[in-house]
C-alpha cells in the first residue's frame, strides 16, 4: 500500500495497532470486536501482538497476533507496506515475540497456538529444563501450564 493508504499512520505498527482495533454490530443486536493491548514490532519485519476480544464491550480472552511486514518508505513504486497477518493458532513461522507480550495471553488448548508459544519461549531461553524465574521473566502460572513449562521449584 503507499502512504496515502496508511491513513495518516507514520509507521507499521502504528497503522497495524489500528487495524486489529474494532468493533462491528451484530447482525442480531450486541457487538463483537477485538482491541490491541500491547505489540512491538520486531526487526523492521513482524508485527506482534497480544488482542482482547471483546463480545458487548465485554473482554473474552486475549490471543496473540503475528503479522509479516514488508516496510520500505523509500520504495520508489510508491508501494511502501505491506503486511501478511496471522493468528497464534494458525501456527505462524516466526517465533520471536518478545516476552511482555506473551505474558499477556489467555489460556489455550489449541495444540497449534501452544506450539507457537512454546518455540517463543525456546527462542527467549526459556526451556523446560530451566524454570520461569531462570528466564529471566516471571510468567503467570496459567502460562505456564498451557505451556508445558515448569513452575520454579520451592527446593531451590
Amino acid at each position: 500500500m503507499t502512504s496515502a493508504g496508511m491513513a495518516g499512520h507514520p509507521n507499521p505498527e502504528a497503522y497495524l495497532d489500528d487495524q486489529f482495533t474494532y468493533s462491528r454490530a451484530l447482525d442480531g443486536g450486541g457487538t463483537r470486536g477485538m482491541r490491541v493491548i500491547d505489540s512491538a514490532f520486531v526487526g523492521n519485519r513482524v508485527w506482534y501482538a497480544a488482542a482482547e476480544i471483546i463480545s458487548d464491550d465485554e473482554p473474552l480472552y486475549v490471543i496473540a497476533l503475528v503479522c509479516l511486514v514488508r516496510w520500505n518508505p523509500k520504495a520508489r513504486d510508491g508501494y511502501v507496506f505491506a503486511y501478511k497477518d496471522q493468528e497464534e493458532s494458525m501456527g505462524p513461522c516466526e517465533a520471536g515475540c518478545p516476552a511482555r507480550i506473551l505474558r499477556l495471553l489467555s489460556p489455550t488448548s489449541k495444540e497449534s497456538a501452544l506450539d507457537w508459544r512454546r518455540r517463543c519461549l525456546v527462542r527467549l531461553g526459556c526451556t523446560p529444563a530451566k524454570s520461569i524465574t531462570g528466564c529471566g521473566s516471571d510468567f503467570p502460572a496459567r502460562f505456564r501450564s498451557a505451556t508445558a513449562i515448569p513452575a520454579p521449584s520451592s527446593s531451590s
